[in-house]
């Protein structure tokens, strides 16, 4: 004979049944025997949980890019779940559009309930080499029991370091140049990666002559996209006009957030012409 279980029986964690036999002896009597069988069912409330980004590796991302999320929770036990809960361990993760088989919070054996989830990078996240998460879905089986399972999620990511020095002169030739001739220097640093840089460092190979040095900001520290820049001025002198020329470079380095050094330098020239008047004759 074949008997299908019902949820009952799981809940009770087995199955009790009683055959009777019967029949009539050779005088006449009737004789009855009975049978019991008792079976165990394994009572078994049980997760799965599963999660995936929309990429594997975020090398190239800024701050404000979105990383995207797909869950999914199914029941994988032989019995009902209720009050059942996926739930995003990471601030700032937001769990949306939740699609559920049937009745909110309840999943019956083999149901599944998906959602999607979004998170927006920070220049925190940009810094590191790896983006952790975690999920977790939790549910109650019949005999008031919670079960859950837990999933992390690991995103990679390179670093992308890079900082760049632009260097500007006001004249670049001065036909006829005279000691007292006034140069104007200003220099651009940017920070053209995608990470964070500290200990960014400027030096310039004239800086024991030059004066009016002036900053428009700190220059310790530069966020992506973020940059300073430094004025000053010299004061030309014989020598250089019997030289001919002036030569100045400045030099910037900086660290990452593994501090690794980056470095970018940058020359300008201007070329210093005689006067008739100051022309050397032999």
């Amino acid at each position: 004979a074949a008997y299908t279980l019902t949820a009952e029986d799981i809940i009770a964690k087995e199955v009790t049944n009683t055959a009777t036999g019967k029949g009539t002896d050779p005088n006449g009597t009737e004789v009855t025997s009975d049978a019991t069988a008792k079976i165990k069912i394994k009572y078994d409330p049980e997760l799965k949980i599963e999660k995936t980004a929309d990429t594997l590796d975020y090398t190239g991302a800024k701050a404000g890019d979105v990383i995207t999320y797909s869950l999914s929770l199914t029941n994988v036990g032989n019995v009902d779940l209720a009050d059942v809960e996926l739930v995003d361990l990471k601030d700032g993760v937001i769990v949306k559009e939740y699609s559920w088989p049937a009745q909110e919070g309840f999943l019956a054996p083999g149901e599944i309930v998906t959602a999607i989830a979004e998170y927006v990078l920070t220049q925190n996240d940009i810094d590191v080499t790896v983006l952790e998460n975690e999920a977790t879905g939790k549910g109650k089986a019949p005999d008031g029991t919670w079960v859950s399972a837990r999933i992390p999620n690991i995103i990679n990511k390179e670093l992308h370091p890079e900082i760049t020095l632009v260097k500007d002169v006001d004249i670049n030739e001065i036909a006829e140049a005279k000691p007292g001739d006034v140069l104007t220097y200003t220099v651009t640093v940017t920070n053209t990666g995608d990470d964070t840089l500290h200990d960014v460092a400027l030096t310039d190979s004239m800086e024991e002559v030059l004066s009016d040095i002036t900053y428009d900001r700190e220059t310790e520290v530069l966020a992506p996209s973020e940059s300073f820049v430094m004025a000053a001025k010299y004061t030309v002198t014989q020598e250089d006009i019997n030289n001919g020329i002036v030569i100045n470079t400045a030099e910037v380095t900086a660290k990452d957030p593994k501090d690794t050094e980056v470095a970018s330098n940058d020359e300008v020239v201007t070329k210093l012409g005689q006067s008739a008047s100051c022309a050397v004759t032999k």
